[in-house]
């Protein structure tokens, strides 16, 4: 028979090593071989050259466990698998790490805590006797079985450990062990609790005796225990501690001292009491509340149109103590409209209102405030009416009417009630001897089928609101006119119209009424307006009397279309109003132009007077491209003659004006004016005239006439206002007027200035001689049909004259009169 053979086993490896005292417990992994064999070997020699020992080989073991027995305690020792093949042939593989075998291990030493905080906890321990080099475990767990959160640290001669990331006031369990031996389990022991927070509302439930504080629980885990305490005293030692403990956020205190200020504070107490609880959070302060007061029959005195004083009693509140009143005009008091307080006396006590609406029910509730000015709650009377009153209705008072033509609405005003009965009476008898009667709650009454244009008289009262209480006295109401019939046209409506102002007409009404009726008026009043609807501007003109037919309205604003209405006049001055069509005010007569060179301008004015305005600008007058304007509408504008009775315009609104954007000619300008005078006017009195802003006058200027072409021509030095003027000569050489006064020609001053002394008032012919203070002739004039010289500053060789005064002598039929006038250059 031939020898037989096998095939060599596969290798397995151990997988985890269990010491012992004596022995050791090998893992490994189980090799699916048919009749395959499994032993262990230990041996102090890595390359188990020395003694080894070895389990007893297994074939198919119930488990994948086989332990080596008769080892040395407390000694390294080396592992390996062998697998055995059906003929006893091996494959050996070696446990990679050295392992001990154990020794009589006993717990560790008692040890301590510290370190305490809100997250953290520090456990030391000592080595028990156990030898150096030990492995050693130790945990914390929030269950005793360690069962629940584990924080675990390892490590060789591990004696102390502080273990972070606890949860807040939470009871803690220990345990240490060294590798292999018994463990030791202190605690348990808590972390700190963290500092309550402060709620909102800190109070709630406040009584005369109690109140309920509250507070949130800062991050303390649920079943946290809080100590609340309220005192009298802010520093908790002065007066007495009230305390209260509770694992809810709120604690309730009763039997407090009523009216009194109460400090509140609350502090955390760790888990089991240990260690210290945290310190006390202060919760501020509130007041108990004062004991209730209630209304006291008759609950209401001194009742008026606008004020009253309600009665209460101060119950068990001592004097001093503030009180509130308050007043609704409803009874569910859900809005207040007045209240007062104040400090209550003992025993009854009246709260004064003023400035109350008249002719309303007020209903009445009253509290008592604590030291903090909290109200109690608010006491009423039993029954609304008990605690309710009415104040007394306030007279009208007469207001505008709106007037008709056989209607007027009279209209009062009052302090009282919306919802107020008025009772009125309305009559054409002011002793209201068979007056109208009738009752509204309105503010207004109208009374109708009124004859046109008659006064009517009227009075009315206010009723009370609760019975007893008294009605208003009759006041009399301002009478009012009806309107009269408004007036007729009578085209045209529109006699003329200027740049500001149109002139109308239309049909009178009758001076006195016919009979049974009325229909005359007091006069007429004129309105203009840009809008048919007459909103905004509307330009207006009252005339005098029922026969006046016309009238006449200013300041209108030019090239603009108006609206014409004309109405009559009652006594009142109360319009009834005809509207009688539209007209457009006239276009401006403007020339304008920049100055290049020599440069022209002309205008044919709208007013009939004058023909035409000629300006000629001479070169190097202004500088080129200077805005020059000539415009001839300026009616409304143009200053009046005030005070220069011998000066009158040819004709209305006949002026123009000159300007060159706020600039003035260098030398003197021509302006030449064709007129056109009417029937009996002498135009040898025809002279130009300027205004003057500074001294508000109109100032004559040299001037020149032909009277064949019926031109004028004067010279312009300075830009203004400008007119041909009449000029009435003087009657007496004593009202000669010479101005400027001083004169000087080259300042360019509007008043002083100017390129002629002028010499006016003067009869005409009169004789004029300039002399020097030594008596030499400078020059010589007469004066012309308008009784105005001018002197240029010359003498009669056309020299200048210097500066200095000079005599003018004036001589007319016989008359003499000596003058000076005084000349700076």
């Amino acid at each position: 028979m031939s020898p037989s053979t096998a095939t060599t086993a596969e290798a397995s490896a151990v997988t985890a090593a269990t010491p012992w005292v004596s022995s050791m417990t090998a893992t490994f992994n189980e090799v699916l071989t048919s009749n395959s064999g499994y032993r262990v070997d230990a041996s102090t020699a890595s390359d188990f050259t020395g003694t080894v020992f070895s389990t007893a080989s297994a074939v198919y073991p119930a488990s994948t466990k086989l332990t080596v027995p008769g080892l040395t305690s407390l000694t390294s020792y080396y592992l390996r698998i062998a697998v055995l093949n059906q003929l006893g042939n091996e494959t050996r593989t070696a446990y990679g790490s050295q392992v001990y075998t154990l020794t009589s291990l006993t717990a560790p030493g008692p040890g301590s805590f510290s370190d305490y905080g809100t997250r953290q906890l520090r456990l030391s321990w000592t080595a028990g006797g156990n030898p150096s080099g030990l492995a050693y475990t130790a945990q914390a767990s929030t269950a005793s079985n360690f069962t629940g959160t584990v924080s675990s640290a390892a490590g060789t001669d591990l004696f102390q450990n502080l273990f972070t990331g606890l949860q807040v006031n939470t009871s803690y369990y220990f345990r240490v062990w060294p590798a292999g031996g018994p463990s030791w389990s202190p605690g348990p022991v808590a972390t700190y609790a963290l500092s309550p927070s402060t709620a909102t509302p800190l109070f709630s439930a406040v009584a005369d005796q109690a109140l309920t504080v509250s507070w949130t629980s800062g991050g303390n885990p649920a079943g946290t225990v809080y100590e609340a305490q309220v005192s009298r005293g802010a520093d908790f030692f002065s007066q007495v501690v009230v305390s209260s403990f509770t694992r809810n956020s709120s604690a309730g205190f009763t039997g407090l001292t009523s009216n009194s200020v109460y400090y509140a504070r609350v502090r955390a107490v760790s888990h089991g009491g240990q260690p210290a609880p945290t310190a006390y959070r202060s919760l501020s302060s509130t007041g108990t509340l004062a004991s209730p007061v209630s209304p006291t029959a008759p609950f209401f005195q001194a009742v008026s149109n606008e004020s009253f004083l309600a009665l209460f009693d101060s119950g068990a509140n001592a004097a001093g103590t503030g009180y509130v009143a308050q007043l609704s005009t409803a009874s569910d008091f859900s809005v207040i409209h007045a209240q007062v307080s104040g400090v209550m006396s003992a025993g009854s006590n009246a709260a004064p209102f003023a400035g109350l609406e008249s002719n309303r029910r007020y209903y009445l509730q009253t509290a008592a405030l604590n030291v903090t000015g909290t109200p109690t709650a608010f006491s009423q009377a039993a029954l609304p009416a008990d605690r309710s009153t009415a104040t007394f209705p306030a007279p009208p008072a007469s207001s505008s009417s709106t007037v008709y033509f056989t209607s007027i609405t009279f209209v009062w005003s009052s302090g009282n009630r919306t919802g107020t009965t008025y009772d009125i009476l309305v009559d054409g008898d002011p002793g209201f001897g068979s007056p109208d009667a009738s009752a509204t709650t309105s503010l207004s009454s109208a009374a109708v089928s009124l004859s046109s244009n008659t006064v009517y008289y009227a009075r009315v009262r206010a009723r009370a609101l609760e019975p007893g209480n008294p009605d208003t006295s009759y006041v009399d109401l301002s009478p009012a006119y009806t309107l009269p019939e408004p007036p007729s046209a009578d085209p045209p409506a529109f006699l003329s119209v200027t740049f500001t102002s149109a002139t109308v007409r239309w049909q009178a009404r009758p001076v006195s009424p016919p009979a049974a009726s009325s229909e005359t008026c007091s006069g007429y009043r004129i309105q203009l307006s840009s809008a048919q609807s007459f909103t905004g501007t509307v330009h207006s003109a009252d005339v005098a009397g029922a026969a006046s037919t016309g009238g006449s309205v200013a300041g209108l604003a030019h090239s603009t279309t108006y609206y014409l209405r004309v109405g009559s006049l009652n006594a009142d001055g109360a319009a009834a109003y005809t509207l009688m069509g539209s007209t457009r005010t006239l276009v401006p007569q403007i020339s304008s132009s920049p100055v290049t060179g020599s440069t022209e301008l002309s205008v044919t004015p709208p007013y009939p007077e004058v023909r035409f305005i000629r300006v000629s600008i001479a070169e190097k007058t202004f500088a080129v491209g200077t805005p020059v304007e000539l415009n001839t509408s300026v009616a409304a504008e143009l200053p009046p003659l005030a005070g220069q009775a011998e000066f009158a315009f040819i004709g209305a609104g006949a002026g123009f004006s000159l300007s060159a954007g706020g600039l003035q000619p260098t030398k003197p300008i021509p302006i030449t004016i064709g007129y056109e005078l009417p029937v009996g006017v002498d135009d040898r009195l025809l002279m130009l005239a300027r205004y003057d802003d500074t001294s508000h006058k109109w100032l004559t200027l040299p001037s020149s006439l032909d009277r064949g072409a019926k031109t004028l021509t004067g010279l312009v030095d300075h830009f203004s206002f400008f007119a041909p003027l009449i000029v009435q000569p003087g009657t007496d050489v004593s009202a000669v007027e010479i101005y400027p006064i001083p004169w000087e020609p080259e300042s360019g001053d509007s008043l002083h200035g100017g390129s002629v002394l002028t010499i006016s008032r003067l009869p005409a012919q009169a004789r004029v001689r300039v002399y020097t203070n030594t008596g030499e002739l400078l020059d010589e004039g007469t004066a012309g049909a308008s009784g105005v010289l001018h002197w240029d500053g010359r003498n009669t060789r056309g020299h200048r004259v210097g500066t200095g005064t000079y005599l003018v002598v004036i001589e007319s039929d016989g008359a003499k009169t000596v003058r000076s006038a005084a000349v700076i250059r």
